[in-house]
């Protein structure tokens, strides 16, 4: 059976109830902000690779139907930035807020979120209709090296909470909602992937966390892919290879079939859940798509990346966007992920490999484009021909 028991964090979960006015902490431009016309695409990269120093930061960047553009905002340095359509705007992270910006690239306003000092974000998530997004940000420490500031923003709420426990499947709900899953190992940090307990947990929009404890014996630390509904508090997760359905808090358990082979993502974040179904994307450029309640695979098909090696890949709706890196500079990929045979022809990112030229002569790290998707959703490159 399952366990249902309900929290209210007065430490551990805050609400900020209403839109927030524009602050000046954290956000600053370029000195030479570059004049982008008719903008295409909107998206975020890092300057980074190794150590993060106040020299760096996180670009607010746009491209025009042709590839040029470049960077119009500086944000905070942070690890693995992700920016996320929320309403008819963008949402990305920054010191100690959420930065809203609109189609037109211009700061609309602000979430602030205290203590947010950002750093490595880990996990993000938007909701299907853009109503809300999450992102989850690492801040461990030797004693509780798995801490997460997790923080959730609609356009006129936003709500945090804290967890120590190791957290997967960041799911985003139209209804402001956030949900994950935790593990606890049994025998904690001595064995962090073997056998334990896990519980799904919800952040409502005001600030309210609840928890399902799911009750089965995992042999090991779940795995992707695991699906958290929205609908209701029913999911899928996965243990070993059996799929794992968990209905509400008052039904037992049960394995629905088992995972079928499928080509592993071999980087971070090159993986996502849309609906009920799981998309995964390699390096070799192998796309699958597996109905998880199924145990079905849709499709698993090869992507033609023309010699070059993939740097990101961003899923948004019914496309997936994949930057990808060679001699002659990035370029970028549109993938139709209702029929993965329709791929755009290359569009090379010119603006960015001004950037990357400009830069070579010195010390500085390379510029690694970590979020890009069209400003217009209904925008497409279109089928290669």
């Amino acid at each position: 059976m399952l366990g249902l028991s309900r929290r209210k964090f007065a430490m551990l979960a805050a609400l900020t109830a209403g839109i927030v006015g524009v602050v000046a902490t954290g956000c600053s431009t370029p000195a030479e902000p570059e004049t982008i016309d008719n903008p295409v695409f909107i998206g975020i990269s890092i300057d980074p690779i190794k150590n993060l120093s106040p020299n760096h930061a996180a670009n607010l960047f746009a491209l025009s139907a042709d590839g040029s553009g470049g960077i119009f905002q500086e944000l905070a340095p942070t690890y693995f930035p992700s920016i996320h359509r929320l309403g008819n705007g963008f949402i990305a992270p920054d010191r100690d807020s959420l930065v809203v910006v609109d189609a037109s690239l211009k700061e609309v306003y602000r979430h602030e979120v205290a203590r947010l000092g950002v750093g490595m974000q880990t996990q993000s998530a938007r909701s299907p209709l853009h109503k809300s997004v999450a992102f989850s940000f690492n801040e461990g420490t030797a004693e509780a090296p798995y801490r997460h500031r997790i923080v959730s923003a609609t356009e006129k709420t936003s709500a945090s909470a804290m967890t120590d426990q190791r957290h997967f499947a960041l799911t985003a709900c139209d209804d402001g909602s956030t949900r994950w899953v935790e593990y606890s190992p049994d025998r904690g940090m001595e064995d962090p992937m073997g056998p334990g307990s896990a519980r799904i947990v919800t952040l409502q929009a005001d600030g309210e966390l609840s928890e399902i404890d799911v009750e089965w014996n995992f042999p090991d630390r779940p795995s992707a892919p695991i699906i958290l509904s929205c609908e209701d508090p029913s999911a899928y997760i996965v243990s070993e290879e059996d799929i794992i359905y968990v209905k509400d808090e008052v039904s037992p358990a049960e394995s629905i079939g088992k995972l079928p082979a499928y080509e592993i993502p071999d980087r971070a974040r090159f993986d996502t859940v849309s609906g009920e179904d799981y998309f995964a994307f390699t390096s070799t450029g192998m796309l699958t798509r597996i109905n998880i309640p199924q145990a079905k695979i849709v499709y698993a098909q090869s992507i033609d990346l023309y010699g070059k090696h993939p740097v990101s890949i961003t899923f948004d709706s019914d496309r997936a966007y994949v930057v990808t890196s060679g001699d002659s500079g990035e370029s970028l990929l549109e993938i139709d992920l209702n029929d993965p045979t329709c791929t755009s022809d290359q569009l090379s990112l010119t603006g960015f490999n001004k950037l990357l030229t400009a830069r070579k002569p010195k010390p500085e790290p390379s510029i690694i484009i970590e979020t890009i998707l069209p400003i217009d959703p209904n925008y497409s490159l279109g089928c290669k021909s």
